[in-house]
């Protein structure tokens, strides 16, 4: 009796945690670089290309994070970052911020592996080179 019920408790483990989608880790960020008014930042964000890209980071375990300064002339200094991404700031500091926007830094515990800055290099490469990036830090 005693091994059934620690087979069922074990089982039903096993059946909740494949059901649940990957919960972001501290490992792989996804920042996106904005501008209150940058009209291309604006167009992504208001489409469901940011809700695609929000459910697949859910489920690769990736932290969305959005970086953004007021306006496009504004210095680049006056990117604000979430307060509950500050380690992850203090990291990026080593990189420059990104000049144009809007800009995709994946990046892999703590190292930035792609910088893609516009929605052309971004449409080309998140569905299947996302997955890819995601894969590998996991794995590394």
């Amino acid at each position: 009796m005693k091994a059934g019920l620690v087979f069922s408790l074990l089982a039903a483990a096993l059946l909740q945690a494949g059901a649940s989608p990957a919960q972001p880790t501290a490992d792989m960020h996804l920042v996106y670089w904005t501008a209150g008014d940058c009209g291309p930042c604006l167009l992504w964000s208001r489409t469901e290309r940011k809700q695609e890209l929000l459910a697949e980071a859910k489920r690769l375990g990736i932290t969305f994070v959005e970086v953004s300064r007021p306006r496009l002339a504004d210095p680049i200094t006056r990117y604000a970052w979430p307060a509950t991404q500050q380690p992850l700031a203090e990291q990026m500091k080593v990189y420059p911020a990104a000049q144009g926007t809007p800009a995709f830094d994946f990046v892999c515990k703590g190292q930035l592996q792609r910088r893609l800055v516009g929605l052309d290099d971004w449409d080309s490469f998140w569905r299947k080179t996302l997955r890819t990036l995601a894969q590998e830090c996991a794995v590394g």
